[in-house]
Order: C-alpha cells, then structure tokens, then sequence
C-alpha cells in the first residue's frame, strides 16, 4: 500500500523494493513463528505464494524502470 499512502506522485524505487523484500520476509517469518510456537500449523491459502511472488515481482520491474505515478488518484482516493 506504500504507493498509495505515500506523497503523490509515488516513484517506484529500487532502495524501495528491497525495503518490501524485506517486510515481507519479516511477515511470513512471524507467522511461520507465530504458527509453530502456537502449535497450529501455519495457513496455506491457495494462491497466496503466488500473489506475493507476483506482487513482489511486479514491484521490483517498477523499481527497475523507476515508474511514477499519482496511484491516490488511480484508486480514487
């Protein structure tokens, strides 16, 4: 959501990709914590690799081609 929340308008960075990376695999760590410290095994979401793999990939060629825009408005915020 770091697109949308951010000052308009939002360039995709490579520094910023990075900075997803690593929020994500700090996410999937604390569930993967979170599951097996609880004893409950740890939810497996058809499609949700995925969609972050996607995400994730889409966001680091962004980054690559330094793309700009106003995503506030493309969502109609």
């Amino acid at each position: 959501m770091e697109p949308v929340g951010r000052v308009q308008p939002y360039t995709f960075t490579a520094e910023g990709t990075a900075r997803l990376m690593e929020h994500a695999q700090e996410a999937k760590a604390q569930m993967i914590r979170h599951g097996l410290l609880s004893g409950m095994p740890t939810p497996r979401a058809r499609g949700a690799t995925i969609l972050m793999r996607s995400s994730v990939g889409i966001a680091a060629l962004l980054g690559r081609l330094g793309a700009r825009a106003d995503f506030a408005a493309a969502v109609g915020m």
